[in-house]
């Protein structure tokens, strides 16, 4: 069976880590693009809406406290078939959303366009992350942990000094585009929250889950959502949302007003880790959604086996070792 170590620090590292999408760091350019300032009103409303979200997940893993997540949920509520779907979508989903922060990271740290190098990075973290998870419970907690901090320092970094070099007038004509454009704004930065679903995957590896995977929960996501709403209010109230928008790396350029060209250069590496760390969620978690899914027949059996020394699903993580890269 699953090892039943983790506390709630550890879950709510992973909360933390794996809500954290790209948009936490690309949004506030992005929502700048298509609303300019208002786009700070488009995270308050989607950090609330986000938190009403978590609650939802919040309850359903304290009635299903079980690996499958949201594939368990699912088979509760409607039939196998759509249960098998949902198990399918969310496992596909999650991958692509882990290939996705992977190449993002690389891009934060390698701008240049020697692609065959960033290919060749990206294969290395994906190869060493879904390692990690192959030998322990324990060694993938410890990561998490590290990147949760790494990922709260780095915009703590930016936005307390930020709160300093901020220019009021930056933030006039709040509506420039009008309301409508607003609403349409989160939709683009959504991304930020997507992640909820991956503590849930750990509900066999945590001490009391009942109590423990919803509380982490609900306290990522108002983390997270702070986190995202000071960003991109300090974002531009330093540096005017034309400049911010036209931007392929925001924060970049936030970070070099803030503490110079060094400064610059150590915030992209904070944002690389703190990527990497939010792909490490995934990685670590689905694994268990497979092994869900192969317990109940709806794939190969054996990728439901348990390692004997590690206690984890090793079959589930090659196999998804060799679909993610």
């Amino acid at each position: 069976e699953l090892k039943r170590i983790l506390g709630f620090w550890t879950i709510l590292s992973l909360a933390i880590a794996s809500i954290m999408g790209t948009g936490l760091f690309f949004g506030a350019g992005i929502g700048a693009s298509y609303s300019g300032n208002g786009s700070i009103l488009a995270w308050i409303i989607l950090s609330v809406a986000a938190v009403l979200i978590s609650m939802y997940f919040a309850e359903l893993s304290s009635m299903y406290p079980k690996a499958g997540g949201i594939y368990e949920f699912s088979k509760h509520a409607y039939s196998r078939f759509f249960s098998f779907l949902m198990g399918w979508v969310a496992w596909l989903v999650g991958n692509l959303t882990t290939a996705l922060l992977v190449v993002a990271a690389i891009n934060y740290l390698i701008p240049s366009q020697q692609s065959w190098i960033k290919i060749g990075v990206s294969i290395f973290f994906i190869a060493i992350l879904n390692l990690v998870a192959y030998f322990g419970i324990e060694a993938s907690a410890f990561l998490l942990v590290i990147f949760a901090f790494a990922s709260i320092g780095v915009l703590s970094t930016l936005i307390f000094p930020g709160l300093f070099y901020i220019n009021v007038s930056n933030y006039s004509q709040f509506f420039e585009f009008g309301v409508v454009p607003v609403f349409i704004t989160i939709f683009f930065i959504a991304e930020s929250f997507f992640g909820w679903e991956s503590a849930t995957y750990l509900a066999e590896e945590t001490q009391e889950p009942e109590k423990t995977i919803p509380k982490a929960i609900i306290i990522g996501t108002i983390i997270v959502g702070l986190l995202g709403t000071l960003t991109a209010t300090v974002a531009l109230g330093i540096i005017p949302w034309k400049i911010l928008a036209a931007s392929n790396a925001p924060l970049s350029i936030v970070a070099e007003r803030i503490i110079g060209n060094i400064g610059m250069k150590a915030i992209n590496i904070g944002i690389f880790v703190a990527l990497i760390g939010s792909a490490a969620g995934g990685l670590i978690t689905m694994p268990r959604l497979i092994l869900a899914l192969a317990r109940d027949k709806l794939f190969i059996a054996q990728l439901s086996d348990i390692h004997e020394k590690f206690k984890t699903p090793y079959k589930a993580i090659i196999f998804q070792t060799i679909v993610s890269l």
